[in-house]
């Protein structure tokens, strides 16, 4: 059995849960890299591992051998990822996504103000920090600052880009619709979906 997770940026520092089906809590786990370039670590804690991978080659495909040992009993995982071509990504910065975010509450073609600003880079920290929790983590490493590059899948983007909008929206009093509510949510969907299809088991 393999387990194809979630893709990551080269750049990106992306933690992954294993949970074997172990009987007792795990009592280590060691994880060989048979394949590509990455650095792996684990950490336990009780039944599950986690996993946190850093680098990776642009476009290729990382293989990892998961080894965990509960009492007498021993699990042997393979997992597959991928690691996203820099050259597939928008790039666009954390800016960028507040700029967006702010423009019908600074005007289209306005600067926002440096506060308007900040508190919008906070509440993106804010959500970006709970899609980790609930099915829509994007592998971002926070705290985001105005200058990073949001090395998440293009499809990513719009999520942020629209949820970050509704939010500030509701907190300046600018009306929303309910087309701008189902469009953030159906983006939203679309990330948590990617994630757990990634997730999916393969059987050999």
């Amino acid at each position: 059995m393999a387990y194809t997770w979630p893709p990551k940026a080269p750049g990106a520092i992306r933690a992954y849960d294993w949970t074997p089906k172990a009987d007792t809590p795990l009592d280590s786990v060691s994880i060989a890299v048979t394949s590509g370039t990455v650095t792996a670590t684990s950490d336990v804690y009780g039944d599950t591992a986690t996993i946190t991978v850093t680098g990776g080659a642009d476009g290729v495909e990382q293989t990892l051998t998961l080894t965990a040992t509960a009492g007498d009993e021993t699990f042997v995982e393979t997992v597959y990822i991928s690691i996203e071509a820099s050259t597939n990504r928008l790039a666009y910065t954390v800016r960028d996504i507040c700029l967006f975010a702010l423009r019908k509450v600074s005007g289209i073609a306005e600067e926002p103000e440096a506060d308007e600003l900040a508190d919008a880079i906070e509440r993106l920290n804010d959500i970006v920090a709970v899609y980790r929790v609930t099915g829509a983590d994007m592998g971002l490493s926070l705290p985001l600052v105005e200058a990073d590059v949001l090395k998440v899948p293009d499809h990513a983007y719009r999520a942020l880009k629209l949820n970050l909008r509704n939010e500030l929206h509701d907190f300046y009093s600018v009306p929303l619709s309910q087309v701008d509510l189902m469009d953030a949510r159906n983006a939203l969907a679309v990330v948590k979906n990617a994630n757990l299809t990634h997730r999916e088991p393969e059987y050999f």
